[in-house]
């Protein structure tokens, strides 16, 4: 009985720390954009909603998170538990999504016809899907070094590292081939017109988020496992 209310709670403090991260991540973007566009001198009101998203939103998060982060300091299973990985790499990988996918918009409107406030729109939400993503990588590394991932944990590993991966390897083959196509068009003297230019920097800025995400992430689950292991047995 006591280990079923105990799956019961870690349950609740994971997914209401999910839940309350997506919604307070979403308004710390809405008000952080009407914060810059006022500085950059474009006309906007400061979202309410936003505001109290923060208010409400942010603070719960932090109790649940820090509930559950207690649990993982008193027990090395918590740690390392399915649940509590799972937890961790579906967040880092919808901060990468996010954070990927605003960072290659910023590239296409600086270099395209993009507006002021959609740059920022976009480079913000990109900022704060890479702050998600670092964050609970640095987490995710900490939880390595003392409880090494087993079974099912290191399956989810697997996923989260090799999914990112290919998804990203053909985001940039995409990119390389609007390059290429849009290179040709240019020798051989087809106007393009504005449209080729947004293609070219949307094209531009994929490969370069979608290669870094390749890098980091292609193998990186299988090395970091290995030196992990390397460093528990010279232990």
């Amino acid at each position: 009985m006591q280990t079923s209310l105990n799956l019961v709670r870690r349950i609740y403090l994971l997914a209401v720390a999910l839940v309350s991260l997506a919604l307070g991540s979403a308004s710390v973007s809405a008000v952080a954009v009407a914060v810059v566009n006022g500085l950059i001198g474009i006309d906007v009101e400061v979202p309410l909603l936003g505001v109290a998203g923060i208010i409400v939103q942010v603070p719960i998060w932090a109790i649940h998170w820090t509930l559950a982060q207690r649990d993982a300091n008193r027990s090395l299973a918590e740690r390392g538990s399915l649940l509590r990985r799972t937890y961790l790499y579906v967040v880092m990988t919808a901060g990468l999504t996010v954070s990927a996918a605003g960072l290659s918009t910023c590239f296409a409107r600086l270099a395209g016809s993009g507006t002021r406030d959609e740059i920022v729109d976009s480079a913000i939400g990109g900022m704060i899907g890479l702050v998600l993503w670092v964050y609970h990588r640095r987490v995710i590394v900490f939880d390595r070094v003392l409880c090494a991932e087993a079974g099912l944990a290191s399956t989810v590993r697997r996923i989260a590292s090799y999914g990112p991966a290919t998804v990203a390897a053909l985001f940039a083959l995409s990119g390389v081939t609007e390059l290429a196509t849009q290179l040709v068009r240019r020798i051989t003297a087809i106007d393009t017109g504005t449209s080729g230019v947004e293609q070219t920097a949307w094209a531009i800025g994929t490969v370069i988020v979608a290669t870094a995400i390749w890098v980091s992430h292609h193998r990186g689950g299988d090395r970091k496992s290995t030196r992990l292991n390397s460093s528990h047995a010279n232990i």
